[in-house]
């Protein structure tokens, strides 16, 4: 489930730090996500979406995924 965020951004070839830059957070809450000890808010699914450029079905995928 919380594997979700760590795929995409995989797959656009970020590391945690250069995707917690983006969106204004720190690398260890990215971790935190990624290893499912918090969850993001829906402003963060926003700014992920956003950071990774992610298609409207993609965003659409990892809201779902993560809930």
């Amino acid at each position: 489930m919380k594997a979700t965020i760590a795929q995409w951004r995989g797959l656009k070839g970020m590391s945690q730090t250069e995707l917690a830059e983006a969106i204004g957070k720190t690398q260890k809450t990215i971790s935190a996500w990624e290893t499912g000890k918090t969850e993001p808010r829906p402003s963060d699914l926003d700014a992920i979406h956003k950071a990774l450029r992610l298609r409207a079905t993609d965003h659409i995928l990892l809201q779902k995924d993560l809930t």
